[in-house]
């Protein structure tokens, strides 16, 4: 059963560099995966380069085990459009915390429960788009 889930969602931008931010970045619209790499860390983006494509999507990444500048969103061989962090409990999302200008993928984090939606939602062709203006993200 497809379910529409187009909408605003509450979602907050990281504060890792203003190379990365929508205001300057502008509208990413892309299709959306879910992380997935080798060493099987629960689509945290750890470690390792991830076996799935990521180039030109906005990439579902879990909330975990390492700082966000760590994540997939540092990593020099990552071409994703944007980055979706999902909160790994169930409060609020929260502001992305680390610094590094060399960041230029714009990155925001969502509840969990707006996350468990997205993941629900990847195979009917989700795509996300931006809208700097209110600094969050909207689902269609």
């Amino acid at each position: 059963m497809h379910r529409s889930i187009a909408g605003d969602y509450a979602a907050v931008e990281g504060n890792f560099s203003t190379a990365n931010q929508l205001l300057n970045v502008g509208p990413v619209t892309a299709g959306v995966v879910y992380y997935d790499d080798a060493a099987g860390t629960a689509h945290e983006a750890c470690n390792g380069a991830p076996v799935n494509s990521i180039t030109g999507k906005i990439v579902l990444i879990n909330r975990g085990n390492c700082n966000f500048t760590v994540k997939n969103i540092k990593r020099p061989k990552c071409l994703a459009a944007g980055v979706i962090m999902i909160n790994n409990v169930p409060d609020a999302p929260i502001i992305m915390g680390g610094t590094d200008n060399t960041i230029t993928i714009p990155a925001v984090m969502v509840s969990q429960a707006t996350g468990a939606l997205l993941i629900a939602q990847l195979g009917n062709g989700l795509k996300c788009y931006t809208k700097p203006q209110k600094g969050g993200w909207r689902f269609g």
